[in-house]
């Protein structure tokens, strides 16, 4: 984990400490950057992925799973944190994990100059995650209390009816 840090509900970038705690609190998407800048050589690929310490938390890689050959900086992983508690990390913790594959031939740089030698999150990366957190254990609750609602409605829905069928039932014996 780096210097860097941004959650979805957050209003700007956090600037971490060596051992800095923040926390991802559920259903916040994180922008996060790595403290190693990594070359990758054209005739190797990386593949990335998420240390099972800190999956079991809850924590997810949404972003790609994968480093193209040739590239140099840093590595920004977009996360979701899908679990019931906030995950807590440190700049300077381990999270993922890079593991190399040799290709069979050197591939040509083709690279996208936005996504060229990263050295720090980016404004615009923010912007796409900015939002309040969508924590399933949220939609979950306000899901239960809709059934409530409606059980308490199809109730007095149900009620109604047979009182209403009663009253005409009752006058048409009058008639």
């Amino acid at each position: 984990m780096g210097g860097q840090a941004y959650l979805s509900s957050s209003k700007h970038l956090s600037r971490l400490d060596w051992k800095q705690d923040f926390e991802i609190s559920p259903g916040d998407f994180g922008l996060l950057i790595t403290e190693e800048r990594v070359n990758i050589p054209p005739d190797l690929a990386a593949f990335i992925s998420l240390r099972f310490q800190i999956a079991l938390r809850g924590l997810v890689n949404i972003s790609g799973r994968h480093v193209d050959p040739g590239y140099k900086g840093r590595l920004v992983f977009s996360v979701y944190n899908a679990g019931v508690r906030p995950v807590v990390l440190r700049r300077g913790d381990p999270i993922f994990m890079i593991t190399f594959a040799k290709l069979d031939h050197v591939v040509p740089d083709r690279h996208d100059p936005r996504f060229v030698g990263i050295d720090s999150i980016k404004a615009e990366w923010m912007e796409y995650v900015k939002g309040p957190p969508v924590s399933l254990v949220k939609l979950h609750k306000q899901v239960d209390r809709l059934e409530i609602y409606l059980w308490a409605l199809m109730s007095g829905l149900g009620g109604l009816s047979i009182a209403v069928a009663a009253g005409l039932i009752l006058g048409l014996l009058h008639w």
